[in-house]
């Protein structure tokens, strides 16, 4: 059984840095509550028409680029996502196009708060059967796009 072993990790942030006093004004909540609910100070927010995949991409190329690798020279690319660019296809099948990477498999995880970890263990395990070689795992959320800032989804806006 082959071993799987994480080449790299990139991390790419939406642009816009929303500190709890700006979210606790606009939501129209106190910023006690914001702060109770998030456990952090800021959030950041994609523009309209950005997407998981968007960030993703930009962080899979400088990832693929730091291990000297072509987005074809991928055999797989899992996706872990609960804010989905569309509902089909996939977030990792956009991912696919925006790296121009080769016809492989693409498949999205969506498993809450554990999307990464299970992401990363079946990729680990199709490494591990030699079902595939090289595994580009992928996360991305962008849940200012889903979010009811009326006041109705507060504790989820906060996050």
């Amino acid at each position: 059984m082959r071993t799987a072993r994480i080449t790299g990790l990139e991390v790419e942030l939406a642009p816009e840095a929303v500190a709890d006093e700006t979210l606790a004004a606009e939501i129209g909540i106190a910023l006690e509550n914001v702060r109770t609910w998030s456990h952090g100070r800021e959030r950041f927010f994609a523009p309209d028409g950005t997407g998981p995949a968007d960030l993703a991409a930009a962080a899979a190329r400088r990832l693929l680029q730091a291990a000297s690798l072509d987005p074809r020279d991928l055999d797989l690319i899992v996706f872990a996502t609960n804010t989905p660019d569309l509902t089909f296809p996939g977030s990792a099948c956009l991912l696919q196009a925006q790296l121009d990477a080769a016809p492989v498999g693409c498949l999205d995880v969506r498993c809450q708060c554990c999307g990464f970890l299970v992401a990363a263990e079946l990729a680990a395990d199709l490494v591990g059967l030699g079902t595939y070689g090289r595994v580009l795992v992928a996360a991305g959320e962008v849940p200012s796009h889903q979010n009811r800032f009326d006041g109705v989804d507060a504790e989820l806006a906060c996050m």
